[in-house]
């Protein structure tokens, strides 16, 4: 995370007044302005709209997200292994062909 810079974030840099690490400057509560307080708990960011049945969407969302990932994480592994074996394949007939090869050429003493 750490994309989204919340009061108390910008409190604790030193951006704003200290007051606010400890504060909800939404609500004026005090209660720190966090990413839960302000999607779960704070009425001011819920009457604009941000209540918790938002905050469940985004949950299900990140979940869904998550999965996906997780699906290609796995497809990239398997992906890389089958490349691998495919070049040790292409590894073992090349060296398998210099030592046919080599057994063709006449020996000339």
């Amino acid at each position: 995370m750490g994309c989204y810079w919340t009061v108390r974030r910008l409190a604790k840099a030193g951006l704003i007044p200290e007051m606010y690490i400890e504060r909800c400057s939404f609500c004026n509560k005090n209660t720190p302005d966090t990413i839960e307080h302000m999607l779960i708990e704070c009425f001011r960011w819920n009457s604009i709209g941000y209540g918790k049945s938002q905050m469940k969407d985004l949950l299900d969302k990140y979940d869904q997200i998550e999965a996906k990932n997780s699906e290609l994480e796995h497809e990239h592994e398997t992906l890389k292994t089958y490349i691998e074996s495919l070049i040790n394949v292409v590894k073992y007939h090349y060296n398998f062909s210099k030592i046919v090869d080599s057994n063709k050429t006449p020996t000339h003493a």
